[in-house]
């Protein structure tokens, strides 16, 4: 995966959600390139709007840089 093809990817898959939907991202940081795209990925959660958007980042902090982290993105009711 690649953080363009990803980023176009979630913003697609939120155009079709309806309130209270949910989407779920599992990033895993240890491939050639995954940081990169973890980080892109959790920044563009982060510029959601906070009024239309709900976003939980999940990490496991003790696997180091190239653990895995989950990112859940709820549309607001």
């Amino acid at each position: 995966t690649r953080p363009g093809t990803t980023l176009q990817a979630l913003e697609a898959s939120l155009r079709l959600l309806r309130p209270g939907g949910c989407v779920s991202v599992v990033c895993y940081a240890g491939h050639p390139g995954g940081a990169t795209e973890t980080a892109q990925t959790a920044d563009w959660c982060a510029r959601l709007d906070g009024t239309q958007w709900k976003v939980l980042r999940y990490a496991l902090h003790n696997k180091g840089p190239a653990g895995v982290s989950l990112l859940f993105i709820e549309k607001a009711e």
